[in-house]
């Protein structure tokens, strides 16, 4: 598959969407040939990361996670590039020190749906994301929910 991709982008000859290497010592020489094909072509890509290091770094960033969101050993090898390459745990969130899928964007639509489940995550995660921030249901006015909403939002 990787070679029919490779093959694909030097003929398609576009930039976007980026694509990104996973080197590993034991990759298939055919492959590496097609990877330094690409770039030399002037295509600017594939970005060449380092199989090993990219596992190694998820297992350390799960050391950091406040959720206990963690890689295990077998978790850590199911990375993928997100944003501006940079490895992340394939399908999971908060599990990297400094970075996260989908950016530094906030959206005010999650945090009051996150608000509105107590700090709870039930359409995404399907975990605690938030602090709890009481249920809405006992909320009296409107400042109490604009307060549980302004804590998820600085959490």
């Amino acid at each position: 598959m990787t070679d029919a991709i490779l093959e694909a982008a030097r003929n398609i000859r576009t930039t976007e969407p980026p694509i990104v290497f996973r080197w590993h010592p034991k990759g298939r020489e055919k492959t590496k040939r097609l990877v330094f094909e690409c770039i030399r072509d002037g295509l600017g890509y594939p970005s060449i990361k380092h199989d090993r290091k990219g596992t190694e770094q998820m297992r350390y960033y799960g050391r950091f996670s406040k959720n206990a969101n963690g890689a295990t050993a077998e978790e850590a090898h199911d990375w993928a590039n997100v944003l501006c390459l940079s490895p992340g745990l394939v399908g999971r969130r908060k599990t990297q020190k400094t970075r996260t899928e989908g950016g530094g964007a906030l959206f005010p639509a999650k945090i009051l749906e996150i608000t509105l489940a107590n700090g709870y995550d039930w359409s995404y995660a399907d975990m605690q994301l938030g602090p709890e921030t009481g249920d809405p249901e006992q909320f009296e006015t409107f400042e109490d929910l604009w307060e549980a909403y302004r804590r998820q939002y600085q959490y």
